[in-house]
């Protein structure tokens, strides 16, 4: 087989990963299984300083988190079947989505569930833009605006497209209850929200709740019975925005209002100011912010050392 056909048979398909692991089963193996291929670089610095426990460590991208559990129960029947008992450790990572309301999935002990919809969420924070402005935002000269202001600008929005977005989510969860799923991908936020000169979020549509209904409607191609459309509010009443928010749709915020502060740092403070608007985009955001999270979110902590040290010390 040339090596071509190796690295054409090693692409990731719905069964690649349960494959790949069969083929990587050496003593003392830490294995690590996501739903899609951009994960590692948001959990691999919270892995890192387990990684000289083991002889090695494998991901694998499962492609869909309905996948990552059906990997998890191949690999869980094959060691049933085998009897088999070694020193290699499974753990599987996956977005918590709507579950707090649908509870779709089953609560695994070696099943890692984010706090919030999904790790794009744990993005978008004012810490995170502080890093963005330090690293990425490029000032030409010594004419750099203090970040304070930045911050409370930040927030001050982030809370306003929280806000909006409840009506969005709200929505989302009435068709969701109704057996119909909307296809996010078609909703265009772009084209319902926007920045102004003076880095306010204002809505692009005139006519209230009922003209976003029917925008998100005939975006999606549904029908929303708007009579019922409010009871689903209760839901998330008391949840913070970022677990039912959709995090692409969080992250937009945050593309958007960075792209903006620049535009408005050059046109109207005259600043010179480069920004790579491709390193937040929606194939690269992770990839770029991940590394940079400056702590390890606690459930995730908690999660690596109960499975790692407790499964460690059992074999």
């Amino acid at each position: 087989m040339s090596f071509l056909d190796l690295l054409r048979e090693s692409t990731h398909t719905r069964a690649t990963a349960f494959k790949q692991f069969l083929h990587r089963q050496e003593e003392n193996s830490l294995h690590i299984f996501f739903e899609g291929p951009n994960d590692p670089s948001f959990y691999s610095s919270f892995i890192d300083p387990f990684r000289d426990r083991f002889c090695g460590l494998h991901f694998y991208d499962c492609g869909k988190k309905c996948h990552v559990y059906d990997t998890r129960k191949r690999i869980l029947q094959r060691q049933k079947q085998r009897k088999s008992v070694n020193s290699m450790i499974c753990l599987y990572f996956v977005d918590k989505d709507l579950s707090d309301i649908f509870d779709e999935w089953p609560h695994e002990s070696d099943v890692h569930v984010t706090d919030y919809y999904a790790i794009e969420n744990y993005l978008v924070t004012s810490e995170m833009l502080e890093t963005v402005w330090n690293e990425m935002i490029i000032f030409s000269g010594s004419e750099k605006p203090d970040f304070g202001p930045v911050r409370a600008k930040f927030e001050m929005e982030l809370e306003s497209f929280y806000q909006f977005m409840r009506q969005v989510m709200v929505w989302v969860i009435h068709h969701r209850r109704n057996d119909s799923s909307p296809n996010f991908r078609r909703i265009k936020l772009d084209k319902l929200l926007a920045f102004n000169d003076d880095l306010e979020l204002t809505c692009l549509l005139d006519g209230g709740e009922a003209c976003l209904v029917d925008f998100l409607d005939s975006s999606t191609s549904l029908s929303t019975d708007c009579d019922s459309f409010h009871s689903e509010e209760t839901l998330i009443q008391n949840m913070h925005p970022k677990a039912y928010i959709v995090g692409k749709f969080e992250l937009w915020f945050f593309r958007e209002f960075i792209k903006s502060l620049v535009k408005s740092i050059k046109d109207m403070l005259r600043i010179r100011v480069s920004f790579n608007e491709n390193h937040l985009g929606n194939n690269s955001a992770i990839r770029v912010l991940g590394p940079r999270m400056r702590n390890t979110p606690p459930s995730v902590s908690d999660f690596l050392e109960r499975n790692i040290c407790i499964e460690g010390c059992s074999n």
